[in-house]
This record gives C-alpha cells, sequence and structure tokens, in this order.
C-alpha cells in the first residue's frame, strides 16, 4: 500500500470514530435540550467541531494506532491453538502445562464438548464498524429527509398572517433589517 493510501486510510479511520463519538454527544445533548436557539447553537458548535477534527486527525503529530496492527491481534485471538502449534513446528520452547490431580471418573455416556472460543472479538467487532456507522448515517439522513418533507408541508399549508400582525412585526424590527417573510397562500 503506498503512503498517501495509508495516510488517508488512517486519517478517515480516526476521523471516522472520533467524529461519530462526537455526533453521538450531540444527539444525547438534544434530548435535553428544547429551546430552538439552544439547539442552533448545539448544531454550530457540532459543525465547529467536526471541522476542527478533521483538521487536527490530519496533522502530522497525531497519535495513530495502524489498523493492520489492531486487526492482527485480533486475529491472533481467532487463531488460538493453531498459532502454538505453529511455534511448536518450529521449535519454539513452549511453557510446560500445569500439572493438576487426575479428574473424576467420567460416565462414558456423558457427552462434554471443549470451550467454545468468545463469539465477540476485537477483529469481528472491527469489521462491524463500518457497517453500524453506515446504518446510523443512513438513519441520519432519513430523519433529515423526513424533516425537510414535513417543512415543505408546513410551509406550503399555512395560512397567510393577518395584516395587523405583519404591520406588528414591521414595527417590531429596526429599520434597517429586513423583516422576515410571513409564509402563506
Amino acid at each position: 500500500m503506498n503512503e498517501v493510501l495509508a495516510f488517508l486510510t488512517m486519517w478517515l479511520t480516526d476521523l471516522l470514530v472520533l467524529g461519530t463519538g462526537l455526533l453521538a454527544a450531540t444527539c444525547l445533548a438534544l434530548v435535553f435540550l428544547r429551546q430552538p436557539a439552544a439547539r442552533m447553537a448545539l448544531a454550530r458548535g457540532t459543525l465547529l467541531g467536526l471541522a476542527t477534527l478533521c483538521v487536527l486527525t490530519a496533522l502530522p503529530g497525531w497519535p495513530r494506532q495502524p489498523l493492520a496492527e489492531v486487526l492482527s491481534t485480533g486475529a491472533a485471538e481467532e487463531e488460538g491453538d493453531e498459532a502454538l502449534l505453529v511455534l511448536a513446528e518450529e521449535g519454539a520452547i513452549l511453557p510446560a502445562p500445569l500439572m493438576m490431580d487426575a479428574p473424576p471418573a467420567m460416565d462414558e455416556n456423558a457427552n462434554f464438548s471443549a470451550p467454545s472460543a468468545p463469539w465477540l472479538t476485537l477483529a469481528k467487532v472491527i469489521k462491524f464498524l463500518p457497517l453500524f456507522w453506515l446504518g446510523a448515517a443512513g438513519c441520519a439522513f432519513a430523519y433529515i429527509l423526513i424533516g425537510g418533507w414535513r417543512a415543505f408541508l408546513l410551509l406550503h399549508s399555512a395560512v397567510k398572517a393577518p395584516a395587523w400582525s405583519q404591520q406588528e412585526l414591521e414595527q417590531l424590527v429596526s429599520p434597517k433589517n429586513r423583516p422576515p417573510r410571513l409564509p402563506g397562500k
């Protein structure tokens, strides 16, 4: 893999993980904020935070854990005893197994199986993180589309404001600013 592609992969991985964390924290904060002005301030701060993350994670001094090392440690967990067999075949000196008392006599009809490998390993989690992120991004995109459609319907089904409210609004707005448009048919 060339150097540029390796850098882009690590940069996007860091940005993906940190950006997802920032967006999750923002969603949690939105649950507690009810005022539209506070929500807009949080949205602007989140956009600023994402832009800052883009720059920070691209800096050469940003600490990185190469993805290949993380994946190789997860693959070693899955291989388990196979790695020991390879070491033994290569002539490596392996520690002697612990000596224990002889197990009690077992019933010949009993069914015993070897302990199974853990069902959730780091390698499996890393493989499904992009799918989880894409699912969450798809849900967020659908939420935005539904919100935009509802706002469109609200604006196009609104009734024109009465003349007295338009005059009141013009008096409240300073002469140097343009009064906001009151939607309606």
